[in-house]
């Protein structure tokens, strides 16, 4: 057998195993992958000249790029049209047939075109007409499939979706970051992440992509079908979205697009399954199901006519503040963080938020022993945004509490209420 057969053979049990290890039938153990793996390593540092740029190996990232070329589009990447409330998506969207809803994930955006079944480039959004090539980057993600089986056509595809990061890889990473250094949140952490300049560090903060559009493939009639195309590509689809106990579930729904009732139902599923999910969303988008109907219905200049999102509020909930510490960041700035009673907010188990500074303490009218309003919206780090409950002492009895606590306190102890 030759080397180049060696590389070939190496490298599709290498994927192959991949596969089976993401659908949950793995039929190797994970030394003798990693034995594969490092074998493959090896043969590559020897016969630099036979490396494929979509080798399994692409996973681990390669040393520093001097900057990222800027590409042109094919197809515009257009935003979306945001709607605030249920009518309004019927509204805006104007179309009585069939639509889906899905998650709206707050990631970074990204175009990957395969050529021959191969990843030949990976473009983000940029300004929707022109973006930055991350292929090197993008080929460190293992969500994003390197070659394309042969179902795929061997002719220019192109494959959009959003590259994220997982709440658990989220809070992980921030940990380990000093204060001046965190990220706001995991869209900002995903951005980036996806535009550092070494891939090795790509690679090891753990991006994952979620796919949702399937351009350059024909015959495909209805969006269910495109979403089950790709994930027999083994893309991740909206169809088996990942949860924080790592359980899948679908997140799409199906309706008629001029009904008010189910367009209000969507919106309260989603919100009542989102802080399951182990990713970031902001929101629902709801898509004309028909492909035939899309094609008709056609892009605007600045958003598609068969598609639109709508935008979650900000989530709020009460909490007791039970301190606040100073943190001193790297450069000297001083911010006062809120020590809270544990609230479950968007996803995430929050004890700690920031109060940004002293006049922001001041313009709350704040103290330790209130209840506030913690917020969380695109931001992931929570923040203290007014005073629910205020705290006082009683003279008579001298307890702190709610207003509610001293009175049923007094009455404990038979005093009477002036």
């Amino acid at each position: 057998m030759s080397v180049t057969d060696d590389f070939a053979t190496l490298a599709h049990d290498l994927r192959r195993h991949a596969a089976l290890y993401t659908e949950g039938k793995p039929e190797i153990t994970d030394a003798d992958y990693d034995a594969m793996f490092k074998k493959l390593q090896a043969l590559e540092a020897q016969f630099t000249s036979c490396k494929d740029p979509n080798s399994p190996t692409a996973r681990v990232g390669s040393p520093s790029l001097s900057d990222f070329p800027k590409v042109k589009h094919a197809r515009k990447m257009l935003s979306l049209d945001n709607a605030m409330t249920a009518q309004e998506v019927v509204d805006k969207l104007g179309y009585t047939g069939w639509v889906t809803w899905e998650p709206k994930i707050d990631g970074l955006s990204l175009s990957l075109t395969y050529e021959g079944r191969k990843l030949v480039k990976a473009v983000t959004r940029g300004d929707g007409t022109t973006g930055d090539d991350v292929t090197i980057n993008a080929r460190t993600i293992k969500t994003i499939p390197l070659i394309l089986s042969e179902k795929a056509p061997a002719t220019r595809i192109e494959v959009r979706g959003e590259a994220f990061m997982r709440f658990s890889v989220f809070e992980e990473l921030n940990s380990a970051l000093e204060d001046d250094d965190k990220f706001a949140n995991p869209r900002n952490a995903a951005a980036g992440t996806m535009k550092l300049k070494d891939s090795r560090a790509v690679a090891a903060r753990k991006l994952d992509f979620m796919a949702y559009e399937l351009i350059g493939e024909e015959d495909i009639a209805m969006y269910s079908d495109l979403l089950h195309r790709l994930n027999d590509e083994q893309f991740m689809t909206p169809l088996h979205a990942p949860r924080v106990d790592d359980a899948p579930i679908s997140t799409v729904a199906l309706g008629a697009g001029g009904s008010f009732t189910d367009s209000a139902l969507a919106i309260k599923g989603m919100e009542d399954i989102h802080e399951s999910l182990d990713f970031p969303i902001d929101g629902m988008v709801i898509k004309v199901s028909d492909m035939a109907d899309r094609a008709d219905l056609g892009d605007g200049t600045r958003a598609p006519k068969w598609a639109i999102a709508f935008k979650f509020p900000p989530e709020r909930k009460s909490t007791l503040l039970k301190d606040v510490e100073v943190s001193v960041g790297r450069h000297g700035t001083l911010t006062p963080i809120a020590i809270l009673e544990q609230v479950h907010l968007s996803g995430t188990k929050v004890h700690r938020a920031s109060m940004f500074n002293e006049a922001e303490i001041a313009r709350l009218g704040v103290a330790v022993g209130d209840t506030v309003m913690v917020e969380k919206s695109a931001e992931i780090i929570p923040r203290v945004c007014s005073v629910y409950e205020r705290c006082y002492t009683d003279p008579k009895t001298g307890k702190t509490g709610t207003i509610d606590q001293l009175l049923a306190e007094r009455k404990a102890q038979g005093i009477e209420n002036e």
